[in-house]
């Protein structure tokens, strides 16, 4: 009997899905396998798309296991969160997850904040909650999640357990600070809260693809899990990433897809250095390689072309190449060293065609015309070479002459003679083929 499941990898900007017959763990088969541009596809598409072709692939057999491995949650390290999200503090502890990184993104809403005055705590009761409920549903009637920051020498276990049922009997998610006096722990709670909706959105549209026997996990650290706290999330990309290097005795693996450009370290670290300020977080540690596969090429304020050596990542409208980008990107640069690249074939299928290449082509010379005339004017192959080149320096720095892993569905972009004293490849990387393997080392 056909034993189907899925292998799942939600990135920032693409989806890489595959249907496995696990019948003979020993060989999975896969039957079914597709990859999407999320500007221009969205993932309840794709899911959509692969449950249509499911009863072709499987008659009467239910999907076993869904297991996802994401870097999906960077897309929300550019944001304010904390727009549904309540809180409960006592009087005082207004917005103290920003006592210090006062540069930090903001994780709450502070006009949404239950402050208890002190000489409240002792006639704590429904009425006064209910007042404030009252006042929040007016403030933001999209309020639905709440977290309790309420110290334990200050409220009984009773009152504390009157707060969380109220609303959790008014349809509200509660997250409850376990140390409301350690920064790092409100903010892990605060983002645990404010990362929800993106969590369920996701996991609502799997559980439409499976039905309520499949088991849908997702990595976390070292594991497939079904249970988890929301800012695991954040991480599960990298871990998976180190995972890899781990069980090949790496201590350092570089990942390149057109994402990005890093070196993800195979040991855990303890403190998220995160956009929201530091966060209490095992989680593998990465230093992004230069330049970054988004950032523009550019005239500077020299009329010179270079690569800018800073960006803000917008995956819409992406790249040239990608059909619908103005602004040509340095993976634009790369354009012909990735023709033939399976990955990104599949990705963007316009980007070989007469047009694309034409209008590729057209961008690049008019940066170059635009440019300054003197001894530091390039041409694009010459700031292409000048490219790779610090991409490669930075690379053997970080590396500092470690046996090193080279992985993703770009690591072509590395040549074989990279000035590591060792390394091995990946070959023919696939996210859904890496993920099923692993979990079928797993025994799950």
């Amino acid at each position: 009997m056909s034993e189907p499941s899925i292998a799942l990898y939600i990135g920032e900007s693409y989806a890489s899905l595959a249907v496995f017959d696990l019948q003979n763990p020993q060989k999975p088969k896969n039957l079914f396998e597709k990859l999407v541009f999320l500007p221009q596809i969205s993932l309840k598409t794709l899911l959509q798309q692969t449950k249509q072709a499911l009863p072709d692939l499987f008659a009467d057999s239910e999907i076993k296991n869904i297991f996802v491995v994401t870097r999906y949650f960077d897309r929300l390290k550019n944001f304010r969160l904390g727009g549904s999200v309540a809180q409960v503090v006592l009087e005082g502890f207004e917005n103290s997850y920003a006592t210090t990184n006062t540069k930090a993104l903001s994780l709450a809403a502070s006009q949404l904040m239950i402050s208890i005055p002190r000489n409240k705590v002792a006639t704590l009761d429904i009425a006064y909650l209910e007042l404030e409920l009252e006042r929040l549903r007016k403030i933001n009637p999209e309020t639905n999640k709440i977290v309790i920051q309420l110290p334990e020498e200050q409220f009984s276990s009773s009152q504390k357990e009157l707060v969380i049922t109220f609303f959790e009997n008014n349809g509200f998610k509660v997250f409850d600070c376990i140390n409301p006096y350690n920064l790092g722990q409100i903010r892990r709670t605060l983002l645990n809260a404010g990362s929800e909706g993106t969590k369920e959105e996701i996991l609502t549209d799997l559980r439409e693809l499976g039905s309520e026997n499949t088991n849908i996990s997702f990595w976390i650290k070292n594991n497939f899990q079904s249970e988890f706290e929301n800012v695991d999330l954040y991480k599960s990309a990298d871990d998976f990433i180190a995972y890899q290097a781990q069980i090949q005795k790496f201590s350092e693996v570089a990942y390149f897809d057109h994402e990005t450009f890093r070196v993800i370290s195979a040991q855990f670290e303890p403190i998220w250095n995160s956009p929201w300020g530091k966060i209490p977080l095992e989680h593998s540690s990465f230093k992004e390689l230069s330049p970054h596969p988004f950032a523009e090429v550019r005239l500077n304020h020299l009329s010179l072309l270079e690569a800018a050596p800073t960006h803000t990542v917008q995956y819409e409208p992406g790249p040239v190449l990608a059909g619908r980008g103005v602004k040509p990107l340095v993976l634009d640069f790369f354009h012909a060293a990735l023709s033939n690249n399976r990955f990104m074939q599949s990705l963007f299928p316009q980007m070989n065609s007469d047009s694309q290449k034409t209008k590729l082509n057209n961008h690049f010379s008019v940066l170059e015309k635009g440019q300054l005339e003197n001894s530091f004017t390039h041409t694009k192959e010459e700031l292409l070479k000048l490219t790779l080149e610090n991409l490669l320096n930075d690379l053997t720095l970080i590396a500092k002459n470690k046996s090193i892993l080279l992985t993703g569905p770009l690591q072509e972009l590395i040549p074989n003679n990279i000035q590591t004293r060792n390394h091995l490849r990946v070959k023919s990387f696939s996210w859904p083929e890496q993920i099923i393997a692993t979990a079928i080392q797993k025994g799950l």
